[in-house]
């Protein structure tokens, strides 16, 4: 049972703190009839408060209600006012401020509080008496849906969220998560999470605007979002997906978006539809890997369909640079690109190339795990002409990778094995100028 004293905590309008304190203290003393009025009271100004901020937001409903109430309180017209109170209710039902259920639920509050502010006979000569849980009941349910939700309506707030996502202000990637989720998801009720989470991924699917960048801020958004709320992600997709393949609207595009954006979670392909797998494996089966990249299908990583994850593996070795270079950039998950990367490393037939492939390295740093450090001295070994060992600037493209990378253990021990024997055999060599001694100092101080 939830303590009231925490309740005045989640209060979000810090003007309405008094009134709560009140209707509780009149409940903890046993007044249940006056803590019953106070609490409307409170919820009634709370409301109020929140309509406000909708009309400051540019809501036109909430403005035009705004408007005839500071009409009535200018000329001082009682009657009005207590209309506006008597349909407050059913204006925030309007606004979206509130649930069909919670408006069922704040409508008992308001017909309990007519009784207990006036003589109302609920038999003939039996005065109205509430109980001590009914007026709790009332209480912890003002709570969850007034007073610790925040003063934005479902479609405003869906709304800003799309107009953010489209703004010059949109935060770095690694802001992008707390962001999203502490100013569009974290106070917000279940049905407008679902309505949020549902623009995002269809945002994800089909660009907004047809722009590709808004497009990469939805998959951002909807992936790290769901680190924080899965189920409600998952069921987002599902239900997309199921709606659009059962309406037949589930084009070629969207087929390599989809598995693009969702294809990494395993409960992407449990709910994804038999048809609409089919139809994926035939389009991948045919498929220029320019399309590949075009719809983003490398975005997210290997996809856990296993089948669908051997096709991306494959397609990933058959970019050419430039194609391997876009899909890096659009993707957050680069390190199952990592492989096709040094492939085309190992294979460098100038000292050009080795540069141009090795700076993609740069771009995947952060994502290297050991193993990719221990390929990328076989790499070098391997490569047919020294290409890569004795480019010019392959010392300092390392060096950026060296410290753009992680540094475990297992990651440091691979890198000094790759820095001392590029230093050893530049030393046989007697060539001072490819001895990679700046490398070998920067792993040796990070050990």
């Amino acid at each position: 049972m939830r303590d009231l004293d925490e309740i005045r905590l989640d209060v979000t309008e810090r003007q309405v703190v008094p009134l709560v304190d009140e209707a509780i203290r009149a409940y903890s003393a046993g007044a249940l009839r006056s803590s019953i009025v106070s609490l409307w009271i409170a919820v009634s100004a709370d409301l109020i408060f929140k309509i406000r901020h909708l009309a400051d937001t540019g809501d036109g409903e909430a403005g035009e209600a705004v408007r005839k109430l500071d009409k009535a309180i200018e000329d001082r017209a009682v009657r009005r006012l207590q209309e506006f109170e008597n349909s407050v209710l059913e204006l925030c039902a309007k606004l979206e401020i509130f649930t069909h259920r919670e408006v069922v639920e704040m409508t008992r509050l308001y017909e309990d509080r007519n009784l207990c502010a006036h003589p109302g006979f609920v038999e003939h000569q039996e005065l109205y008496t509430p109980t001590a849980e009914a007026v709790r009941a009332h209480i912890v349910g003002a709570a969850q849906a007034v007073f610790s939700q925040q003063p934005i309506a479902g479609k405003r707030l869906v709304s800003r969220l799309m107009e953010e996502i489209a703004s010059d202000a949109w935060p770095m990637f690694a802001e992008v998560g707390d962001y999203v989720f502490e100013r569009f998801f974290a106070s917000s009720r279940a049905s407008v999470r679902r309505n949020a989470l549902t623009l995002l991924v269809k945002g994800s699917i089909r660009p907004p605007n047809g722009s590709s960048k808004q497009g990469q801020r939805c998959r951002d958004a909807a992936r790290l979002v769901r680190e924080k709320l899965p189920e409600i992600h998952d069921d987002a997709v599902a239900a997309v997906i199921e709606n659009w393949e059962r309406n037949g609207g589930l084009q070629e595009a969207d087929l390599l978006r989809a598995c693009g954006a969702f294809g990494y979670s395993h409960s992407f392909w449990k709910a994804f539809p038999g048809t609409a797998r089919v139809r994926l494996v035939a389009l991948l089966g045919d498929c220029d890997v320019d399309m590949l990249v075009e719809h983003r299908f490398f975005a997210s990583g290997v996809p856990a369909d296993p089948e669908i994850g051997r096709v991306f593996r494959s397609a990933s070795m058959r970019l050419n640079g430039e194609q391997l270079a876009r899909a890096i950039r659009s993707a957050r998950n680069r390190a199952d690109l990592i492989p096709a990367v040094v492939e085309r490393l190992k294979n460098s037939a100038s000292y050009i190339d080795a540069e141009d492939r090795a700076l993609l390295l740069v771009v995947c740093a952060k994502d290297l795990k050991p193993e990719h450090v221990a390929n990328v001295k076989f790499a070098i070994e391997q490569n047919a002409r020294n290409q890569i060992r004795l480019a010019r600037d392959v010392q300092d493209i390392l060096i950026r990778v060296f410290e753009g990378s992680p540094k475990s253990e297992e990651h440091l021990e691979n890198w000094l094995a790759l820095a001392e024997w590029l230093n050893q055999v530049g030393i046989d060599e007697g060539n001072a100028d490819y001895t990679y001694d700046r490398l070998l100092n920067k792993v040796t101080e990070a050990l």
